[in-house]
């Protein structure tokens, strides 16, 4: 429980802008991990790059009516160290739906990251793919 809550207060400070505080939250959230031997959580929670807030509004699937087709966009991109999405691609799985890549494109360019941390240091995050379903 301790280690969640250190890394909401390290999201938090990530999220906005006051890297000094978040990494010693995120070096705390390790250092709890590690204690407690949970390197499962360790790489499970600090092992990748994740788009904040990290509540799950990036993953939460939705109901599609009966026939409909979600709106996929597919994104590559960098994080850097410092937890902001460069070298942004993305591209629609579909031709029609162009425009709402390029919306993609700018709400990642516009999102913060927390970024991987490896023995308590942030680390940038090369050719991440990911998959995003865009809803309206």
């Amino acid at each position: 429980v301790l280690a969640a809550c250190y890394l909401e207060l390290a999201d938090w400070n990530q999220w906005n802008d006051r890297r000094t505080e978040a990494l010693a939250a995120y070096s705390q959230v390790e250092k709890v991990l590690q204690e407690a031997g949970r390197t499962d959580l360790l790489q499970q929670w600090l092992g990748q790059p994740v788009e904040l807030p990290a509540n799950g509004a990036f993953w939460q699937p939705r109901q599609l009516a009966p026939g409909a087709a979600p709106v996929v966009v597919q994104a590559r991109y960098d994080v850097t160290a410092t937890g902001r999405a460069d070298n942004i691609e993305a591209t629609a799985m579909s031709s029609e739906n162009e425009g709402k890549a390029r919306r993609v494109r700018r709400n990642l360019d516009q999102t913060r990251f927390r970024p991987r941390i490896v023995n308590g240091e942030p680390e940038a995050e090369l050719q991440i793919m990911r998959d995003y379903e865009v809803l309206n």
